[in-house]
């Protein structure tokens, strides 16, 4: 009788451990757990060229498509990013100036 208590309170205590571990409680973004950030932070992070392209541009295509422009002056970044947001790209006039001056910046 003790052999077939052994397997069936073991099968119990394993499913009670299930249970409790997935009732335990996972931390949630909100008002109280959000990371602090100055103004200042803030507006440099969205504002930087890199950042925005691996976000934005990348929903589209590969890095390595933006990166090959080898040649591309600030002119021609202006044209191509132009270009992209008339498809559609997520820019405002201050992430476009940034993300053309970043890739501009590159060409020196």
């Amino acid at each position: 009788m003790a052999k077939t208590l052994i397997p069936a309170a073991v099968v119990y205590l394993s499913t009670i451990l299930l249970i409790f571990a997935g009732c335990t409680e996972v931390e949630q973004p909100g008002p109280g757990n959000v990371e602090k950030t100055s103004p200042g932070e803030a507006q440099s992070k969205a504002l930087d060229g890199k950042t925005l392209i691996e976000a934005r541009c990348t929903r589209c295509h590969g890095t390595g498509k933006i990166y090959g422009h080898a040649k591309a002056n600030r002119k021609h970044w202006e044209e191509i990013v132009d270009s992209m947001i008339k498809k559609g790209a997520s820019l405002n006039d201050a992430e476009r100036e940034t993300v053309v001056n970043y890739l501009a910046d590159r060409q020196k």
